[in-house]
């Protein structure tokens, strides 16, 4: 049960992650598609960061590697949520 809450940990990692790319939106608006491949590498770089460092620190790997996978889910729902709203006060969309 540890090593899966030690999974969740990530949680707040990517969400700082996802404020970062929505940073980057706000000051490129022209270029929002193209910071796609950042956003995915930022989310990769972290993510394996984490599960790398974690590893050394569990008993069992599958139930760390099921926190990092709920971990993930939630934060893309937060950043989905998050970039319609920014988004649509951004481009004046009701």
């Amino acid at each position: 049960m540890i090593d899966f809450l030690l999974g969740l940990g990530l949680i707040p990692l990517l969400i700082l992650v996802n404020y970062i790319v929505i940073a980057l939106c706000k000051l490129f608006p022209k270029n929002i598609l193209s910071i796609t491949p950042v956003m995915i590498g930022l989310d990769l770089i972290v993510t394996l960061g984490y599960a790398i460092s974690a590893k050394m620190f569990v008993a069992e790997v599958k139930p760390l590697l099921g926190g990092i996978g709920v971990a993930i889910v939630v934060a893309l729902a937060h950043k989905v949520l998050t970039m319609i709203s920014v988004f649509r006060k951004m481009f004046n969309i009701k």
